[in-house]
């Protein structure tokens, strides 16, 4: 839901590119990146638990080495900005292709 208002929001200032949905789109853009932020480490993984006998982690680990959850937590967190950002030149390589076959 919070990628759908942010995609909403992005499109609205592409139709109308004022201060004011420039603005928008970087406060709900940010609040959709930290709650899917949350949502991956404490929903999806079960992590970042401040009551667990594991410091920030869940009580049931697999593996023993801790320090391996917290390098795959910021390792995910880069492979999925990269995807963002390579996806964000694709959409926009793709409009400027359709642009130019259109004229």
């Amino acid at each position: 839901m919070s990628a759908m208002l942010a995609a909403g929001t992005k499109v609205a200032y592409e139709n109308n590119n004022s201060t004011g949905w420039l603005s928008l789109v970087i406060i709900v853009s940010s609040i959709a990146t930290i709650y899917q932020l949350y949502w991956d480490f404490v929903k999806d993984w079960g992590l970042l638990q401040f009551n667990s006998k594991n410091t920030w982690l869940r009580n049931d680990l697999i593996l023993k080495q801790k320090y391996i959850y917290f390098i795959s937590m910021v390792r995910f967190q880069i492979i999925k900005l990269c995807i963002k950002i390579s996806k964000a030149k694709i959409d926009s390589s793709l409009t400027e292709t359709h642009m130019f076959y259109r004229v």
